[in-house]
């Protein structure tokens, strides 16, 4: 019996190719998946049951590379194609790290700002007050 005869039964059912970034940030090669999954696009990350040569099976991110319109393997093909358990959802992570982002921008901004007024006050209290008052009459203060 055809091993991916599940896939075949399903109208619902299609193909995507998706890689795994490897430890030193390049990626590896391209591996088809099985899926039933509505909507997923290339660039999505999905979770996917993978096994590294000499390792035990595991689950992986991964990254869709392309996204066909059906099922894109062939009937009795030797290769039993794996399903794509689900696709991971990054909205509340990209939301955290905008606002952390901004956060950063406005203490950066803060800190900067608090920096330049120590620095001044510092300089001024320096001076005897004959000094003070002419740079502050400088100022326009």
């Amino acid at each position: 019996m055809d091993k991916n005869i599940a896939a075949f039964l399903r109208d619902d059912a299609y193909s995507v190719r998706v890689v795994f970034q490897t430890n030193n940030g390049g990626v590896q090669a391209n591996f088809g998946y099985v899926t039933n999954i509505k909507g997923l696009e290339v660039g999505d990350f999905v979770v996917v049951p993978y096994k590294p040569q000499n390792a035990a099976e595991r689950f992986s991110i991964a990254q869709i590379v392309e996204v066909c319109a059906d099922l894109a393997i062939e009937p009795n093909s030797e290769i039993q194609y794996k399903w794509v358990i689900q696709k991971l959802d990054l909205t509340s992570y990209d939301a955290l790290m905008q606002a952390n982002s901004e956060l950063q921008d406005t203490l950066n901004k803060a800190y900067r700002s608090n920096m330049k007024r120590n620095f001044a006050q510092n300089v001024l209290l320096g001076l005897d007050l004959e000094a003070q008052d002419a740079i502050k009459t400088l100022l326009g203060k």
